[in-house]
């Protein structure tokens, strides 16, 4: 008896969800198709039923990342920029590393990737800063949808670096001094003092 289409969707899902989590630990290059596949709980041979290739995989875990928030974020509503800087930049996100935010984890390899994968990553950069410029109070209602955009660039900007710094030092006072920082420039979400 054959599979339900729903049954294809669920189990690419499935492998998604299993890369994104074998990435965000190993990183791309570490995370094989093998731990992907054994992470998800399925065997190789079904890998290439759903994907061409690992870097078809990196492509389609970062087209998921807009559409499918993190597991911490997952019943939340942000309330405004804020609300988002301070829930992104806590001790419970920088300690959450596989089922975080991929950005920070990945960044650097995707960086060193192709036109696809820069394409893809591009697209999400451009989704994510508009829903953040979306939770900008406008400061009064002639201020552009650009600025809110740029504000929220650089909020975005500021919560990336700061996870992935808060993330790379032994010493937890500088870690949640630098989370700290990062609160507060990403808060000011780039707007003249």
């Amino acid at each position: 008896m054959p599979y339900a289409p729903e049954h294809r969707q669920r189990t690419r899902k499935r492998i998604l969800r299993a890369a994104r989590r074998e990435m965000n630990r190993k990183g791309y290059g570490e995370a094989s198709i093998d731990s992907i596949m054994a992470e998800a709980g399925l065997t190789r041979g079904g890998f290439y039923g759903h994907f061409k290739g690992k870097e078809d995989l990196f492509v389609e875990v970062l087209a998921d990342l807009a559409d499918t928030p993190v597991e911490m974020n997952r019943r939340m509503r942000f309330t405004g920029l804020d609300d988002f800087v301070e829930r992104y930049l806590s001790p419970a996100h920088r300690d959450l590393v596989e089922e975080g935010c991929s950005v920070p984890p990945l960044s650097p390899e995707i960086a060193r990737s192709g036109d696809k994968v820069k394409s893809a990553f591009s697209d999400y950069v451009a989704t994510i800063s508009q829903r953040l410029g979306g939770l900008i109070e406008r400061r009064d209602c002639r201020e552009e949808d650009d600025q809110a955009t740029d504000r929220a660039l650089a909020a975005l900007t500021a919560c990336v670096g700061g996870l992935v710094l808060s993330r790379a030092v032994n010493d937890p006072a500088l870690s949640d001094r630098i989370l700290a920082a990062a609160k507060r420039a990403a808060s000011r979400g780039g707007a003249a003092e």
